[in-house]
């Protein structure tokens, strides 16, 4: 049985679907889905059901599961069956976390797109990405937990060896396979396609074979859509978001220190 587990536990929006890709390009165990829910959905979980779930493992099982994060009773299911897991929470310019997550509750149909262009909704929503809400749960819970920062694993290639290295340390043989540049599309251009997840991989598009494509169709379908079927683009104008921000500023703050 493999004796190394690491599971992402999120926030979402925090670039776990690249994780995943790339950790399923250099060939360490995964789901074939990105999440499993396992943790989440099982009250009572057993060690060898989640084993079963990674079947082809050997030294090292990913488990990518950013709903997590939020969740109190996951955290307690998998510290009850893999107490010595390494944990690994992304940490995100929040200014560009809480954007994508607006339109990340829009695409749910949780907001409609005026409270999305506004931002004149309850701040209760950003709660399942709120660092001072939910980080001390894990920080307290488990000995192994990295704090990785979003945007160096985006922009660096060297971070991301780095990173890669420190959390999967016997298998860095093979972080050669690891692409040196991710071309990633302007953020604002991402934002106005309405096709699904697929701008949800807009960071690493052109490490995959259908990535050039893919750009050239939703840059196609941008001059033909009518507007009401693109993104929105969100805001964060709303005092209450802004104060939002400012405390949960000062409690990143306070953790810095702790960020890789």
């Amino acid at each position: 049985m493999p004796k190394n587990i690491v599971i992402n536990v999120g926030p979402q929006k925090t670039a776990s679907s690249l994780l995943y890709e790339l950790t399923r390009l250099v060939g360490i165990a995964t789901t074939q889905n990105k999440e499993n829910f396992y943790f989440q959905l099982t009250s009572k979980p057993l060690l060898s059901d989640f084993y079963s779930l990674y079947p082809s493992a050997s030294e090292f099982i990913f488990d990518c599961s950013p709903s997590y994060f939020c969740d109190l009773n996951a955290c307690k299911r998998i510290q009850s069956i893999v107490p010595n897991a390494t944990i690994i929470i992304g940490i995100r310019n929040l200014n560009k976390l809480y954007r994508s997550y607006l339109l990340h509750i829009y695409s749910l149909g949780l907001i409609t797109r005026s409270q999305a262009e506004s931002g004149d909704i309850s701040i209760d929503l950003f709660d399942p990405v709120r660092y001072s809400a939910h980080l001390p749960d894990w920080l307290d819970t488990f000995k192994s937990v990295h704090l990785y920062d979003v945007d160096m694993f985006l922009d660096s290639h060297e971070y991301r060896l780095y990173l890669f290295s420190l959390i999967f340390p016997l298998h860095a043989g093979s972080f050669d396979e690891l692409p040196t540049n991710l071309p990633r599309i302007n953020q604002a251009h991402s934002y106005k396609y309405g096709l699904g997840n697929l701008r949800l991989i807009t960071p690493y598009l052109n490490i995959l074979p259908l990535g050039p494509v893919l750009i050239q169709l939703k840059s196609a379908l941008a001059k033909v859509l009518p507007k009401e079927k693109l993104l929105p683009e969100p805001s964060l104008h709303n005092p209450s978001i802004i104060e939002l921000i400012k405390t949960e500023e000062l409690y990143l703050s306070s953790i810095s220190h702790l960020i890789l």
